[in-house]
């Protein structure tokens, strides 16, 4: 019954000072949706980058070159001995080729170039539909389930504008590329034909949509021909290895590990933006919602204290009835916490709301390669939230309990009647 009592004065007093009461609410609902969000968002892209970009092959990849401090042989020992280390080979370049009669395939008289290249044996890209090579096959080929040959479309940020073709519409079907001296465009130096026998995911695995993977041997043969044909001297080209990581994480200590044997190697890409972003928005989130959080703070604080002052008299009436200081105290947490629970789930609304619009504005503006991309409301930022309330309810009331335990029932009902 006395609970009931409570939470009729409790609510009574907060409608009675309207103005107040909707004030704090607004001070706490914008500092917990502000917390919610930034968090949300902030561990949402790292959650992005650590499982889908820094996953991919190309990000745990790592060049090393010989020089004239390394050899052949000093690389593979540390290739064959780093335990970090799950795959490599001899890094053979791309080659471009300009696909012949593209009007028959594509419906198109633009000129189009694919890339074709090569990969870990290990690691080699998640094929969607048909199946992957052998390594010693020949004449075959995995295209992009969202693929592009005019290069138009790379890796951005914002959306394609034009469409991919779908990859699937030229499994099983045989694409011809001319491949072209680099001094005389003019001049096709020979032909290379293969077969689609498999469409793989290159959102997934960050590649560009115009590259083409064949067998690694079919390639290094290719690559020679073009060289001999071209008359490239390929002396002139240090040797290059690839080599996979077990994780992205392990690259410092794999890099450092190739220094220390004067081999030069470096990271084959780098992340770029996004990293120092989802930093930023939880550095920058953080500190605001910080400063807002002890804006509310003080104003709560200020306010109950304010509130109290004119409700003397009532105090004091409540104590003359027999209400103990405990009770009193318990009013004033009870408004406290329905003010803060209100905040609350009224941040919780907005916060949800706001990633629903932004889940919305990346599948619509943003490149497929943000498709995997999600933003969803934080369990810790919720855990967060609830700590803030806490916090706010006991700090708050300290100083609020403070002052009606030196009320004086007779003095306060004198000064108020």
């Amino acid at each position: 019954m006395k609970n009931k009592i409570y939470l009729y004065l409790s609510f009574k007093n907060l409608l009675r000072n309207k103005k107040i009461t909707y004030k704090n609410i607004f001070m706490l609902t914008l500092t917990l949706t502000l917390f919610i969000i930034t968090t949300s968002i902030g561990n949402s892209l790292n959650k992005f980058i650590k499982d889908i970009i820094l996953e991919s092959p190309e990000y745990r990849s790592i060049m090393v070159i010989e020089n004239e401090n390394s050899n052949k042989n000093t690389i593979l020992n540390v290739l064959n001995t780093n335990k970090n280390i799950v795959d490599f080979y001899q890094y053979e370049m791309p080659l471009a080729g300009n696909v012949k009669s593209p009007l028959n395939l594509f419906d198109s008289t633009k000129q189009n170039t694919v890339l074709l290249t090569s990969g870990f044996e290990s690691s080699m890209p998640p094929i969607i539909n048909g199946h992957l090579f052998d390594s010693d096959d020949k004449n075959v080929g995995i295209i992009p389930k969202n693929f592009d040959s005019t290069g138009q479309i790379g890796i951005n940020l914002e959306k394609e504008k034009i469409n991919y073709l779908d990859g699937d519409d030229f499994l099983g079907k045989t694409i011809t590329l001319e491949i072209k001296d680099p001094n005389n465009t003019q001049k096709i130096l020979f032909e290379y034909s293969f077969k689609v026998v498999g469409v793989y995911d290159s959102v997934r695995n960050m590649n560009y949509p115009d590259d083409i993977y064949i067998p690694y041997n079919e390639l290094k043969s290719l690559r020679s021909k073009y060289a001999e044909l071209s008359n490239e001297d390929l002396t002139n080209y240090p040797i290059i290895f690839a080599a996979l990581s077990d994780d992205y994480t392990s690259i410092p200590s794999i890099l450092k590990d190739f220094k220390s044997n004067d081999i030069e190697a470096f990271k084959k890409s780098e992340i770029g933006f996004l990293a120092p972003l989802s930093k930023i928005i939880l550095y920058v989130g953080g500190i605001i919602s910080i400063i807002i959080f002890f804006a509310a703070l003080s104003s709560i604080t200020l306010s109950n204290i304010n509130t109290l002052k004119k409700r003397q008299g009532e105090i004091g009436m409540l104590k003359s009835f027999g209400y103990t200081d405990s009770q009193i105290k318990n009013i004033i947490f009870l408004e406290l916490g329905i003010i803060n629970i209100i905040g609350f789930i009224c941040s919780i609304i907005i916060s949800y709301t706001a990633l629903i619009i932004l889940n919305i504005f990346v599948k619509s503006k943003l490149s497929i390669y943000f498709s995997s991309l999600y933003f969803n409301i934080d369990m810790l930022s919720i855990l967060g939230g609830i700590v803030l309330i806490f916090m706010c309810i006991i700090i708050s009331s300290l100083k609020s309990i403070r002052y009606t335990t030196r009320i004086n029932p007779i003095d306060a009902i004198k000064n108020k009647y």
